[in-house]
């Protein structure tokens, strides 16, 4: 008598739902993907906007090209407006944190300034 069994399939497949239903693991992962559920349905998304305006760019490749004596290319354009929003990420964050009097941070902030 090969195969036989006193229980039935539907019974073992039950039985591993409840052996797997009943791991500390997966009650973690459980919780941890229903607060990240909840938190995207409250919280939303926090994140400020950099806008880079068309007389900011001007101005920066104004500036670039007086420093080079040449017009920019497209992608050396692109690198311009990428390292300001950089810089204005660094700056932003180093202003929550209270670093508004390193050098740095001030000289960005003109830049600024004088881009808008």
């Amino acid at each position: 008598m090969r195969g036989t069994s006193d229980t039935a399939p539907g019974e073992t497949r039950r039985s591993v739902l409840r052996r797997i239903a009943g791991e500390p693991l997966v009650h973690f992962l459980a919780l941890a993907g229903l607060l990240f559920a909840v938190q995207a349905l409250f919280v939303g998304d926090t994140r400020e906007v950099i806008t880079v305006d068309a007389a900011a760019q001007q101005f920066l490749f104004d500036q670039q090209e007086q420093l080079l004596l040449r017009q920019l290319t497209d992608e050396e354009k692109t690198e311009i407006v990428e390292n300001f929003i950089e810089e204005e990420i660094l700056v932003r964050e180093a202003t929550k944190r209270g670093f508004t009097e390193s050098s740095r941070v001030r000289t960005v902030r003109r830049q600024i300034i004088w881009a808008s």
